[in-house]
């Protein structure tokens, strides 16, 4: 899978969970993926975030969605 397949499924995991998710359980979910390109791929969302005006930013110690301190823009 590239990683523009990628970024899409990483989002909408990270949208539905409940908790933080993890790289580690990212790479466990996608056991063919290399963490390089986990990483790549939640860098590239964390960019699609943060150029969106929207109402939603992605923090990234842990990955979750969170509502923008800036409000919807």
């Amino acid at each position: 899978m590239d990683i523009d397949e990628l970024v899409p499924i990483l989002e909408a995991i990270i949208y539905v969970a409940d908790d933080p998710v993890r790289p580690e359980q990212l790479k466990e979910i996608f056991p063919d993926e290399s963490y390089d390109k986990i990483e790549s791929a939640l860098a590239k969302l964390l960019g699609e975030f943060n150029e969106r005006r929207g109402g939603m930013a992605i923090r990234a110690a842990e990955w979750r969605s969170a509502r923008s301190p800036a409000g919807s823009g």
